[in-house]
């Protein structure tokens, strides 16, 4: 494999001082696309995210519009489908879109500030699989303390892999791992709005073909 084949990013140089590297403050609502009667504020540490934490703490994933919100949840069933830009009414039935707003001020750990670059910090990391260098600086960022011992970071802002605009609308929350008894601000139905910008990325909303609805070709 030649070095332009591989990725560039590699584990966190700890000779770097991380207190330093660039922050988001989040005063927006954060959006999260959940299956109806689940709790949408869970903080998840399986390893099979991104970004996630090793036990006892968790990472919440969202993001901060309700489309994005939305990707992250059926962005796997819309990649891995037969038909890639097609999604299935009951994919978007079984979902309600959370929103909630963080009665403080979190700052994250920025990927997509140009200071980034400074530390060794590329695009790689919110796309590149496997997730082991990703969640090393998800440890690194959630350990990463400032002079009084505060936590310098209370997550990352990164650009989601299922949603190819130029705004960054990801954003990995850093908690003790589980469900948050958060109360969601509102609760929406995935209705004509969110649809319509689904339609907008060329993702349609549409009943797979019945055995009645194809063209039998019959052999002579």
């Amino acid at each position: 494999m030649s070095e332009r084949q591989a990725t560039a990013i590699r584990s966190p140089d700890g000779t770097l001082d991380w207190a330093e590297f660039p922050r988001y403050q989040l005063q927006r609502p954060l959006y999260r696309a959940a299956k109806r009667g689940r709790g949408a504020w869970y903080f998840c540490n399986c390893g099979g995210c991104r970004f996630d934490l090793m036990s006892p703490r968790g990472t919440c994933y969202a993001g901060i519009d309700p489309l994005s919100g939305l990707m992250e949840t059926i962005g796997p069933d819309w990649c891995a489908g037969e038909h890639p830009a097609v999604l299935i009414p009951d994919l978007i039935e079984e979902r309600q879109i959370h929103s909630y707003l963080l009665p403080q001020k979190w700052h994250l750990a920025n990927l997509k500030h140009r200071r980034a670059a400074g530390f060794r910090v590329s695009n790689e990391l919110s796309d590149m699989t496997p997730y082991d260098v990703p969640r090393e600086y998800a440890d690194l960022f959630d350990t990463t303390h400032d002079k009084r011992g505060r936590r310098r970071f209370r997550g990352i802002r990164f650009q989601t892999r299922f949603d190819t605009g130029v705004f960054p609308l990801g954003i990995a929350l850093f908690g003790k791992e589980g469900e948050k008894p958060w109360v969601s601000i509102e609760v929406c139905e995935i209705g004509a709005e969110l649809i319509a910008g689904l339609e907008s990325l060329g993702i349609f909303v549409e009943d797979l073909p019945g055995l009645d609805d194809l063209d039998v070709v019959k052999d002579d």
